[in-house]
């Protein structure tokens, strides 16, 4: 599944990627402070203080609060705003989602969920379940396979059915 090498490769890039910038953050020195001007004023070479931030809360005076929580609500509101104004910009709802079968495609449809609910309930799902599949998934509409399909891959990523088989799930 394409999802479980995208999770193999998130966990590394993202050590790599803090790894590069911890090193990258070392090797700039620290921020210096106004010594400068007071060092060109006395005629003294400017010395290297060394400062040490040490990461502080952000404490926020009720006024400041009460500010950011209008910002907020102004922002909300627009975007509501902005969503209701357009109808294409409404979400989908299963409603939406209706789909239309023949009454040989319902039978198929019918067979696929009896296979799948079958492998639910055994808790196991093999490479001849797949190779029993295929051919009657072939036979329905996208929206339909995906229906008759999703009890069985919910099932397989919560754990509660092992695929015994090689391979592809489907």
């Amino acid at each position: 599944m394409p999802s479980s090498r995208l999770t193999l490769l998130v966990g590394p890039a993202c050590a790599i990627l803090g790894l590069g910038a911890g090193i990258a953050l070392t090797r700039h020195p620290a921020p210096a402070r106004a010594t400068a001007a007071a060092a060109a004023a006395t005629d003294t070479p400017p010395s290297r203080e060394v400062v040490a931030f040490v990461p502080t809360r952000a404490r926020l005076d009720d006024e400041e609060k009460q500010t950011l929580r209008t910002i907020v609500r102004e922002e909300l509101a627009a975007e509501r705003a902005a969503a209701s104004a357009s109808p294409s910009a409404k979400p989908a709802t299963a409603a939406d989602a209706t789909w239309q079968l023949s009454s040989d495609a319902m039978k198929v449809y019918d067979d696929v969920r009896v296979r799948v609910d079958d492998a639910i309930a055994r808790r196991t799902w093999s490479n001849e379940d797949r190779a029993a599949l295929r051919p009657q998934l072939a036979q329905l509409p996208p929206e339909a396979r995906i229906e008759a399909m999703r009890p069985l891959l919910i099932a397989v990523n919560q754990g509660k059915v092992n695929f015994t088989g090689h391979g592809p799930l489907l």
